[in-house]
């Protein structure tokens, strides 16, 4: 048996995006790529010029989702760069290293929510893992519902007095 050592040519990063979720990357490689989890140290992202953690990656042909510990922001300012390791594509061609590459942030500008006054449930800038529905009840609108743990939502509220004694009331229905 002989082993077959060869390496591809190396890869290089073509582009990286911020999905609409948020909380993940996209980065668009010329080749199909390999990494682990146990390589996710090897790429730096800084968030406005601060150092952010990635919880866990993903690959699937020629990208990699990069999976944030926190959800980012419109206009966030995201810049991604990796040292050379041992990344490599599938063909085993290694990544060349990159700085400071600018991941498109297209997040949309949030509606702010002016205080004091009325915000609703469904008036959430972003979400994850929820969804809405027409309350039952008259005068309802919608509900946020299909909640479970580790689901979240952001709100942009803009606080217009000088109060720091606001008052909350909810209304919320459960299956029991």
């Amino acid at each position: 048996s002989i082993d077959n050592n060869a390496k591809g040519l190396p890869v290089q990063l073509v582009s990286a995006n911020l999905e609409d979720n948020a909380f993940a990357i996209a980065l668009e490689f010329t080749k199909p790529m390999q990494m682990t989890d146990d390589q996710i140290d090897q790429m730096a992202i800084m968030v406005n010029n601060e150092s952010i953690g990635v919880k866990e990656i993903f690959t699937a042909n020629n990208s990699i989702r990069l999976i944030l510990n926190n959800n980012l922001y419109h206009g966030d300012s995201i810049k991604i760069s990796y040292s050379p390791g041992n990344i490599t594509a599938s063909d085993k061609g290694e990544l060349e290293a990159f700085s400071n590459v600018i991941a498109q942030n297209n997040l949309a500008a949030p509606t702010w929510i002016a205080v004091p006054g009325k915000v609703e449930a469904e008036d959430y800038t972003l979400q994850f893992g929820t969804d809405t529905e027409t309350a039952g009840d008259t005068g309802g609108g919608l509900n946020v519902g299909w909640t479970d743990p580790g689901d979240w939502l952001v709100y942009a509220i803009e606080n217009t007095s000088d109060s720091t004694n606001l008052e909350i009331s909810f209304r919320y229905a459960a299956e029991s």
